[in-house]
């Protein structure tokens, strides 16, 4: 799948967004906060973009009676995912979503496997704080953390996404 650097994300973003309309009136209830970009422009041509402000996470929302807030991270030509993806404020925002009692984790998507992985935030921030590695392979995120296909997760009604974000967030609570 190839994605132009403007619309990097949105694939995925779109696939998050067809589960959560096909689980509504299943206790699937999940807001998207797009970032807003600001042309950056040089004599007159629009030569890039830059955040007109910074979001948090890119979802937040109720998975079946259980808050959740996560961010979409996406891997289109690499086979591991590089912590540098991550910003500092996401972190602490995730962290803090879980010490305050919600499930908070990363969907990243291997586009080129076809396999989405939700990460926990408890899994993943000792490996984020510590930044050796500097990236996680998909080899040892997969083995790491639950992984599902493009389309288990795009399912309408009460899609495997959301099954598995539930069952996740039920363990973590105990």
């Amino acid at each position: 799948m190839s994605i132009a650097q403007a619309n990097r994300g949105t694939a995925l973003e779109d696939l998050v967004l067809q589960a959560a309309r096909g689980g509504v009136g299943s206790g699937i209830a999940i807001t998207h906060s797009p970032a807003r970009w600001k042309p950056r422009r040089e004599g007159g041509k629009v030569v890039g973009a830059y955040p007109e402000r910074t979001n948090t996470v890119d979802f937040t929302g109720v998975v079946m009676g259980l808050p959740v807030a996560f961010d979409a991270k996406e891997v289109t030509v690499l086979n591991r995912f590089d912590w540098d993806n991550l910003t500092e404020e996401q972190a602490r925002f995730l962290e803090g979503y879980a010490a305050a009692g919600g499930f908070a984790f990363l969907l990243i998507a291997w586009w080129r496997h076809d396999l989405l992985t939700i990460a926990p935030v408890n899994d993943w921030l000792p490996l984020w704080r510590a930044a050796r590695p500097r990236s996680i392979p998909f080899a040892d995120a997969t083995q790491r953390w639950r992984s599902l296909t493009a389309r288990e997760a795009g399912d309408a009604g009460c899609g495997t996404l959301w099954r598995e974000v539930y069952r996740l967030a039920r363990s973590a609570q105990q």
